[in-house]
């Protein structure tokens, strides 16, 4: 199944969407209950407002006798009235025998549609019954069955219908079959359009096959009938532009450029749904969680105006995950599937670009996500919590933006993001393939950046969150495949450090190093509030890539200028946090057992151990030294 089956098979999930050749019920209608034989359950009732839309009169109708499929008036559903009303039951028993022929082989169609259906037409042989005879004629008849879905809940029954009827009508003979629904229609020309970003354009280009949805990489070469493709839309336009469809749809990357220098493709939307309504025990629905894996939970709105669902937030995101999944009052799980949607659009003048398609099911995304949001949690040193970054927060960090007093005017400093590693991004979140290396290599370029100075507190709070959230991005790719080293590697200390596969290593030796000589220059400070340029501003660079060049004479000036400076203030020597009921632990000593087993050997001059050129994923290891260091040093520092 691609894009437009997803969309068309999915179409009756929402509320306030009607399909194309239907109409919302009003008026008086009577409910005809049958079992699986065919046979009358209960007296018909009446109903004023069926909540489901119901088919169209037929076009033509008023100049003959045009029948509807299952939903008509009294007259067509029975023929028990005098006059016409025989004919008009003729020509429902024909459009209900030849759908059951029709369909017999239809893979799309629900096999319930189809039992239903079989049933209904068992039924007509004991139409005459005394209790359908209260019923007017004109009165619309709807026939269900037993504790089937109304049958037209079935959309590609409904697809089926509409191009029944628009073949019995038409007088051209340019008719084709529809490679969405398979019925038989004039083939539409024009695709309807989608409005993305204020822009509005038809699919017209895919980037995958996957995603074309008709066998070939362009839309429109593979005929599409009219009401598929303004079926389709439609719901795309509910998922992009409805407030009330908030829950279904995230803005990923946005281009901020005004005039000729814009790039509208850098524009990505991710579009997301799931086959039927999936609820957990406490009602908030699934795509919550996928908006809490993607957008950032500062400025996110998770449940839409007016919903009846409570609001997810992050804190219990994790608790969500691992809970039960409900669907139709059955746990979804892998033997019980539930379909789960993903798209990613970039919307251009003149065509809407697919970008990523996904095809899966929920129980699958939801283990992909647990082991993700693992790989990506690392600990906050502004807080001494453990945090797991959503998508757009990585995104943004990757650019390294400036500080300013006010959020929406800091400016990036690196390039756009490329919409390849995006996708590798998204694959990896919810198909669980491994994260792009080029995530690795964007990130320990952004962390280099030093975190530049602010004018207040929450512009450099705002900094420093960022690098924290390099420090995540670096750490779901060294650890993605390796359960031991995501625990390991999420803060200084733990139980699995001995089996850790970077801890022992000079690189991350290194990085701890840095930042506690860091740490030692803000203390020895005459003024107590740190220096205008600290040695991570100076140095950050050259030693997370060729420490050999300036730990030596770090070292050198922390043991001759700084470290004389603490020992005779022993408030500021004692500044890294204790651990576990221990007393704080001195920084000299802390600088002394670091050193020491980077050289394996208690002493500062350790200059010869230090390598002279660390490769990417080297430098990946000393930012994570780095950050874990800082994170359990004194919070007055910062």
């Amino acid at each position: 199944m691609g894009l437009y089956q997803a969309l068309i098979s999915c179409i009756g999930n929402f509320e306030g969407i009607v399909p194309s050749g239907f109409k919302k019920a009003s008026g008086r209608a009577w409910i005809i209950t049958l079992n699986e034989d065919g046979a009358l359950t209960t007296d018909p009732s009446k109903i004023i407002g069926f909540p489901h839309p119901i088919p169209k009169a037929p076009p033509g109708r008023t100049a003959g006798v045009i029948a509807t499929l299952i939903v008509d008036k009294a007259s067509y559903a029975f023929g028990l009235g005098e006059g016409a009303s025989r004919k008009e039951h003729a020509d429902y028993l024909r459009v209900l025998r030849h759908c059951i022929v029709q369909i017999r082989t239809n893979s799309y169609i629900e096999e319930s549609t189809k039992v239903s259906l079989r049933a209904i037409y068992k039924f007509q042989k004991s139409i005459d019954d005394p209790r359908l005879r209260t019923i007017p004629d004109d009165d619309i008849v709807i026939i269900m069955v037993g504790n089937n879905p109304y049958i037209f809940s079935d959309s590609f029954l409904a697809r089926w219908l509409v191009q029944f009827q628009t073949k019995r009508t038409s007088r051209s003979l340019m008719l084709e079959s529809c490679a969405i629904c398979g019925g038989e229609a004039i083939p539409t020309r024009i695709a309807e359009k989608v409005t993305l970003f204020r822009q509005r354009m038809p699919i017209s280009a895919v980037n995958i096959a996957s995603a074309s949805s008709l066998g070939k990489e362009q839309l429109l070469n593979s005929p599409m009938c009219a009401a598929c493709s303004s079926d389709a839309n439609a719901l795309l336009n509910h998922f992009c532009g409805n407030d009330d469809a908030a829950r279904n749809s995230t803005v990923l990357c946005k281009d901020e450029k005004k005039g000729g220098g814009g790039r509208p493709l850098s524009n990505q939307l991710a579009v997301f749904w799931t086959a039927k309504s999936v609820i957990s025990n406490n009602l908030t629905s699934f795509e919550d969680v996928i908006r809490l894996s993607l957008d950032d939970q500062d400025e996110i709105q998770v449940t839409p105006k007016h919903s009846a669902l409570p609001q997810a937030n992050s804190a219990h995101l994790k608790a969500l995950l691992e809970s039960p999944w409900h669907c139709n009052g059955e746990e979804v799980t892998a033997v019980n599937p539930v379909g789960f949607y993903f798209a990613i659009l970039s919307p251009n003048k003149s065509r809407l670009v697919i970008r990523e398609w996904i095809e899966t099911d929920v129980d699958d995304v939801k283990n992909r996500l647990v082991d993700y949001r693992q790989a990506l949690s690392i600990i906050n040193p502004q807080t001494d919590e453990m945090i797991v970054p959503p998508l757009r927060a990585i995104l943004q960090s990757l650019r390294s933006p400036s500080s300013n007093r006010r959020s929406h005017e800091e400016k990036p400093r690196l390039a756009e993001i490329e919409p390849e590693l995006l996708r590798q991004i998204i694959r990896c979140m919810y198909q669980g393939t491994n994260p792009p290396s080029a995530l690795l290599t964007r990130a320990v370029q952004a962390f280099r950046i030093p975190v530049a100075a602010a004018d207040e507190y929450s512009a450099f709070d705002r900094l420093c969150a960022r690098r924290t959230t390099l420090a995540a991005a670096i750490k779901l790719v060294l650890t993605y495949r390796n359960k031991t080293d995501q625990i390991a590697m999420e803060q200084l200390v733990t139980k699995h450090d001995a089996n850790c596969s970077y801890k022992s290593k000079v690189p991350y030796l290194c990085g701890r190093l840095l930042a506690l000589l860091n740490e030692i220059q803000y203390r020895a400070s005459s003024s107590r509030k740190g220096v205008n340029t600290t040695l991570v501003d100076k140095y950050y660079a050259a030693a997370s890539t060729a420490p050999n060049t300036v730990f030596g004479n770090m070292l050198k000036l922390a043991n001759t200028a700084h470290l004389p400076k603490l020992r005779k203030d022993p408030q500021r020597n004692y500044a890294v946090k204790p651990g576990d009921g221990k007393d704080p632990i001195r920084l000299s000593d802390l600088l002394n057992e670091v050193a020491g087993e980077i050289d394996s050997a208690e002493r500062l001059d350790v200059s010869a151990a230090f390598p002279n050129q660390l490769n990417s994923q080297q430098q990946a290891e000393f930012a994570l030294g780095y950050h874990h260091q800082q994170a359990i040093l004194n919070p007055m520092s910062r």
